[in-house]
C-alpha cells in the first residue's frame, strides 16, 4: 500500500525533518504509516486551534461522518495525528477517494469545524412566537 500510495503521488519521502519519526508527506504533511498483511494506516499531523472544545468537537464529528468512523485522533506531546485505516483490498480508486477524504477531514478539524456559521433567516420556531 504504502508503494502504492507513493505511485500515486499522495505520499512523498522527500524532505523530511532529520532524526524525525515521520516516514513520509501527504500533501505536504508529516505523515506515518502502520502496514501489516490485511490493512494499511495513515496518520496525518494535524494542527488543531487553540481552543478548549477542540477535542470533544472533533471526536463528536469522527463519531458522526461515516468517514471518520475508520479514524482516530492520537497526541504525542504536543503533537496531534488523524489515523486513518485502509484494508489491502481497496482499488486504486477507493484509495483514492479515502485518502482525499482523510485530508479534507484534516482540513476540516483544524479550521473550519470551531466556525459559526451565520443565520441569515430566521427560524420556524421563532415565527410562530
Amino acid at each position: 500500500m504504502f508503494d502504492r500510495l507513493l505511485a500515486m503521488n499522495y505520499i512523498d519521502t522527500a524532505d523530511l525533518p532529520a532524526n524525525s519519526h515521520w516516514q513520509a508527506r501527504c500533501a505536504g504533511r508529516l505523515a506515518r504509516c502502520i502496514a501489516s498483511e490485511y490493512y494499511f494506516t495513515l496518520g496525518i499531523l494535524i494542527t488543531p486551534p487553540n481552543e478548549r472544545s477542540w477535542l470533544r468537537q472533533a471526536t463528536l464529528v469522527l463519531a458522526a461522518c461515516e468517514q471518520g468512523r475508520d479514524c482516530a485522533l492520537e497526541q504525542r506531546g504536543e503533537e496531534w495525528i488523524l489515523w486513518s485505516y485502509y484494508p489491502n483490498e481497496l482499488d486504486d480508486k477507493e484509495l483514492k477517494t479515502s485518502v482525499q477524504l482523510q485530508l479534507a477531514l484534516v482540513h476540516y478539524l483544524e479550521r473550519d469545524m470551531l466556525k459559526s456559521t451565520l443565520v441569515t433567516k430566521p427560524r420556524l420556531w421563532r415565527k410562530k412566537l
